[in-house]
């Protein structure tokens, strides 16, 4: 196992956030824990290997649960190679840190297949910073993550990618958020990828609300997939979806986003927008379904390019036509960083200048 500095270093090696502060952390289908987990232990957070936790009588019943929740079987385990983590967050805890766990391709070719089971306890405040990244040029990572969100919690989740050309990424979310939760979902892909597909479901009940943020660009020929879909089955329930995507070269975007009122006075609005560069194509499939006469939907989308009077602007400032348009891309796509705490907000920004700067 290596030690502590180890795992720093492997961590910042990859370019995402927190290197200081990771808990736990799997390197193609090995999980290396850190000190830091003393610390959360102490307050009642469970960090653990989700096919050790499957075995312990105290967290198998509430993984099964969990899966069967999302139509799932405990066969799901006997997939050669899985590895993943068993989070559990008790009720009533007021995290104020972030809690911070990362996935790694470190060998070339490598097929990395990932299970996460997340159980967070009614009224817990937390954040979960998560980041996935590859160290090599070739590989697949395809993870399966079911959250549930218990009642009156406040959770903000942050997913970081930071991908190389030749890779291939397929990721599904599931999340249930009990009455009166508040879940905001940030998503950040900056890098090349050589495809991905990102499906998102969550189900929203009585008076919780849900927001979900995406800030993606597409590279050279990478295929990028975002299904997102939200049911708000719960009377009083709301959502917001803000997607913000930039296609250069010759990528190709698709957002397809559907939002589901199911319940009465339910409330939801889509917003996408794309920024088009070189020879890029962009595509969203914005959807919304009711099944109540007292909901509120609404969606818009906008397409297009930089504008060419920002970018003259800028450079009658001193920058180089390059620099203007990043710092443009930048801006576009850190919009969707404003409701985040400063620290985080801060993370966030750099790491969008930083990939912005090396990939555009």
């Amino acid at each position: 196992m290596p030690d502590g500095d180890s795992v720093d270093k492997l961590v910042a090696k990859t370019g995402l956030p927190f290197p200081g502060e990771v808990s736990s952390i799997v390197v193609n289908e090995k999980l290396f824990m850190k000190s830091y987990l003393k610390t959360l232990a102490g307050k009642g957070i469970v960090i653990e290997d989700v096919r050790k936790a499957l075995s312990e009588r105290e967290y198998a019943e509430n993984i099964t649960r969990l899966l069967e929740k999302n139509g799932l079987k405990k066969d799901v385990f006997e997939q050669q190679g899985l590895t993943g983590l068993f989070v559990k967050v008790p009720p009533g805890l007021k995290l104020d840190v972030p809690l911070y766990y990362c996935f790694i391709l470190e060998s070339p070719g490598f097929y990395q297949k990932i299970l996460n089971i997340i159980e967070i306890g009614d009224r817990a405040q937390v954040t979960l910073a998560k980041g996935c990244a590859a160290i090599v040029e070739e590989g697949v990572h395809s993870a399966l993550t079911l959250i549930d969100v218990g009642r009156g919690c406040d959770v903000t989740s942050i997913m970081v990618h930071n991908w190389r050309s030749k890779v291939k990424v397929g990721a599904k979310t599931n999340v249930r958020v009990e009455a009166g939760s508040v879940l905001r979902e940030y998503y950040v892909k900056l890098t090349p990828v050589d495809s991905i597909t990102l499906t998102s479901e969550v189900h929203a009940y009585e008076k919780s609300r849900v927001e979900i943020y995406s800030s993606t660009i597409g590279h050279r020929r990478s295929r990028v997939h975002h299904n997102t879909r939200v049911k708000l089955k719960g009377a009083g329930s709301s959502a917001i979806i803000n997607v913000k995507s930039v296609a250069n070269d010759q990528s190709f975007i698709r957002h397809n986003i559907m939002l589901e009122a199911l319940s009465a006075e339910t409330r939801g609005h889509v917003e996408c927008t794309g920024l088009l560069l070189g020879d890029a194509v962009f595509e969203t499939i914005p959807s919304l379904k009711s099944a109540s006469m007292d909901s509120e939907l609404t969606h818009e989308a906008s397409l297009g390019k930089i504008k060419s009077d920002e970018v003259f602007y800028l450079m009658t400032r001193g920058l180089s036509e390059e620099e203007a348009t990043r710092l443009i891309v930048v801006g576009f796509l850190s919009q969707v960083y404003e409701k985040l705490p400063k620290q985080l907000k801060e993370y966030l920004l750099s790491i969008t200048r930083l990939f912005v700067s090396k990939t555009l």
